[in-house]
């Protein structure tokens, strides 16, 4: 479409000015990372729909419940473009149930399932990336 189009300029324009304000090579840049803001009455998914690779196109997100006992829960994305299979980003996280400004375990039914899909995923193998705190190096 013309927005995706459009992104994908506004992107290639973007990352030429960067690497030329630092002076450097393109193939000199050791990372690239994206963001946005939105106004007080801004709607995230906005600001989300513009950092995609290109404006509006499709992605895919695969998680991986990595464990679900008790009041933690340990997620694994995996954000990939659907068609191609490119992976463009993953992320981890712990999340804990809290009830009354506690932590607090989680009613029994919601932990029954917890439980259930932790226990679907063990065979799985662990991502890559998994355990990696921000900044660490690859191995």
């Amino acid at each position: 479409s013309e927005l995706i189009d459009i992104g994908a300029e506004l992107g290639a324009q973007l990352g030429a000015r960067c690497v030329q304000a630092l002076g450097i090579a393109p193939g000199q840049a050791q990372s690239y990372g994206k963001a946005a803001m939105v106004g007080e009455a801004g709607e995230l998914e906005h600001a989300a729909a513009i950092l995609h690779p290109k404006l509006g196109a499709p992605l895919q997100v695969l998680t991986q419940v990595m464990s679900g006992e008790g009041k933690k829960l340990h997620l694994f994305h995996a954000l990939s473009d659907p068609a191609g299979g490119a992976l463009y980003a993953t992320g981890e996280h712990i999340l804990l149930h809290v009830s009354d400004g506690a932590s607090s375990l989680p009613p029994s039914e919601v932990a029954g399932k917890l439980a259930g899909y932790a226990s679907m995923h063990a065979s799985l193998p662990k991502p890559e990336g998994f355990g990696r705190h921000v900044g660490q190096n690859r191995a």
